[in-house]
């Protein structure tokens, strides 16, 4: 991995009324590296993505993005040009199309000529499965379908970092397998990625490293293999409900 990380959590805690959903969380992401977040529901996983995300203010700690904090506005602005996020719930323009939907940003955002938009788009849309589908409507497209633009669109800012917030948890099961693969073929694309999941196997097979959240905390860390094999009782414990 490279020396510098892309982004740097440093100490993050975030309250919502009396209750303490993270508690002091330090992680760095860098090139390349693949990190699945694991826990219970409620244990901050989501949470986390939203403050890196700048989605979500934070109480305490600091976000770094290449080094600098995001809280100054060069820095802020160049976190949100490079930060891709994939939601749970898609989050597509459901009355554009789907070259609309991938084309979006790259021209309003980053002024990529809407020519230089739609070649990278297509290319895109081949890579997630759904080339020939252009025109289609967001709208009439299944929740797999829907969430596969969602990475074609985050994909097509050219992010040094996706975080991925669940991406499977509101998909039907038979829709599962298509969109985790749609996220093995970005993996391979050398992106950095950050995702949240509950699918045991697959951050088992995609993840340099694991993070294990608990009550607001990091209360494991490591390897996929520390992590899985790990002697801690709470991840032993979350583990059996999954093996069950």
């Amino acid at each position: 991995m490279a020396e510098e990380a892309i982004l740097s959590v440093k100490n993050i805690s975030k309250c919502f009324g009396d209750l303490e959903v993270l508690k002091g969380i330090s992680f760095d992401i860098h090139k390349g590296e693949k990190i699945a977040i694991l826990g219970p529901s409620g244990s901050g996983k989501s949470t986390i993505l939203r403050c890196i995300n700048q989605l979500e203010t934070y109480d305490r700690g600091e976000i770094d993005y290449m080094g600098k904090p995001v809280n100054s506005g060069h820095a802020l602005h160049e976190l949100r040009q490079h930060i891709g996020m994939v939601f749970q719930r898609f989050n597509v323009f459901t009355h554009m199309s789907v070259l609309q939907n991938v084309i979006e940003a790259p021209v309003h955002v980053k002024k990529v000529s809407k020519q230089e938009a739609v070649v990278q788009a297509k290319e895109l849309l081949k890579m997630v499965g759904l080339e020939g589908r252009e025109d289609a409507m967001a709208k009439n497209l299944s929740g797999g379908q829907q969430q596969r633009v969602a990475i074609a669109r985050a994909m097509a800012m050219n992010p040094e970092v996706i975080l991925f917030d669940e991406p499977t948890s509101a998909l039907d099961p038979e829709l599962v397998g298509e969109v985790l693969n749609v996220i093995r073929k970005v993996a391979a694309e050398g992106v950095s990625m950050v995702i949240v999941t509950h699918e045991m196997n697959f951050a088992r097979d995609i993840s340099d490293r694991i993070i294990f959240m608990d009550k607001g905390v990091i209360a494991v860390e490591g390897t996929p293999e520390e992590v899985f094999d790990s002697s801690n009782e709470r991840m032993k414990e979350f583990l059996g409900k999954f093996n069950d």
